[in-house]
């Protein structure tokens, strides 16, 4: 590997990095925005929706972007998308334009992940490694982002956390115009039959309407019994034990088929949800869902992958963005009405859903051989 070619990969990292602390800053910031704004916590929380509306945009634009400009044009395109969203959504002087700001921020993020994804996949032997810490380095992004906005929240509100996010991104963006293009995606493969695939995203979207729902309100359900600062750092621990979860979750994973370890995991996660409701118990109970959820994206993937062709793996990415926008105002709803109180119940109903969706895959996989998944693939 050259050291311009190296220079990529570690941008990847700083990136995810990056990513991880943008995307679930949303949660911590909400109460900056409300104050700058005047606006309600539902109406608030439409930012994290469009933001997620503009990964799933960009996760598709990144198919048609990605023959056309190559894959570090696409890249570049990424970050200036992404530096612009960020920078736009924190000097925002009008709400309209703070919308304008997470919706292109969104699609940023989702062109940036599908692309470097892409590059860390076609490094043979190493991929699964270096995936698996590249998506680590993400949820330590998901642990650090409370604590960020908490510890500039006295500079300039809702500001500061977007703008040096989007500077660092800035400083990325320039540092990949020295870097090496990556090598060429492999072929595709194909398959016969994708009756499963329906199923598979429908299973996405609920997942990351879990993990999306968790990161952005574990904060305010947390803030309704502790001060701000400890409900910050309390939040955090979900982060750590989400990376501790993929950290953990790759030799599991190498020893349990997806079929038993995915719905395993949903079925605890969900108990654990439930656990949360109780005021004693709930700073527990997050940092062991992030436990239990950080391997159920990767290992679902690779699930899919053994029964099916990777050509819609984009579409499930997809389904799972879609999933972390529409989670955010159902679970604002349920706030204005009920109070924070509410948050875990409805995120175990989530849960449930999701866990519900892989004993349907189970059962309509369950007949499959290695004869059978040949024939699939033939």
């Amino acid at each position: 590997m050259t050291r311009p070619l190296s220079l990529l990969y570690a941008l990847g990292f700083v990136t995810f990095l990056l990513l991880g602390i943008m995307q679930t800053a949303y949660g911590p910031a909400m109460p900056l925005f409300r104050a700058r704004y005047g606006l309600s916590t539902e109406v608030v929380s439409l930012l994290a929706s469009l933001h997620f509306l503009g990964g799933a945009a960009g996760t598709l634009l990144s198919a048609w972007l990605l023959p056309w400009l190559g894959l570090k044009r696409m890249l570049l395109t990424a970050g200036g998308t992404l530096v612009v969203g960020a920078l736009t959504l924190a000097f925002a002087p009008v709400w309209p334009l703070a919308m304008v700001g997470a919706l292109v921020g969104g699609v940023g993020l989702g062109l940036f992940s599908s692309g470097f994804n892409l590059a860390f996949a076609n490094l043979g032997a190493r991929a699964p490694l270096l995936l698996n810490l590249l998506n680590a380095v993400y949820s330590v992004g998901v642990i650090l982002a409370p604590i960020v906005v908490w510890a500039l929240t006295g500079v300039r509100g809702a500001v500061w956390p977007f703008a040096l996010i989007g500077a660092a991104l800035l400083l990325v963006t320039l540092a990949l115009t020295r870097a090496e293009a990556p090598p060429a995606a492999p072929p595709v493969r194909t398959a016969a039959s994708r009756a499963g695939v329906p199923l598979f995203a429908l299973l996405f979207l609920l997942y990351v309407a879990m993990e999306a729902g968790v990161a952005t309100w574990v904060t305010a359900h947390l803030r309704a019994t502790h001060t701000a600062a400890q409900a910050a750092f309390l939040a955090s621990l979900f982060g750590v034990g989400f990376a501790a979860g993929r950290f953990v979750g790759a030799p599991v994973a190498a020893r349990l088929p997806g079929r038993t370890l995915v719905p395993a995991v949903l079925v605890l996660a969900t108990l654990t949800l439930l656990a949360a409701r109780v005021p004693t118990l709930a700073p527990f109970a997050y940092p062991l869902v992030g436990l239990l959820i950080g391997p159920v994206f990767p290992t679902a993937l690779a699930w899919f992958g053994q029964l099916y062709s990777t050509r819609a793996a984009p579409y499930l990415l997809t389904a799972g963005s879609l999933g972390g926008a529409l989670i955010q105002p159902v679970v604002g709803w349920f706030v204005a009405r009920d109070g924070a109180g509410v948050i875990p119940t409805v995120l175990s109903v989530n849960a449930l859903l999701a866990t519900a969706v892989v004993a349907w895959i189970w059962w309509a996989t369950r007949p499959a051989t290695p004869g059978d998944v040949a024939d699939l693939r033939a």
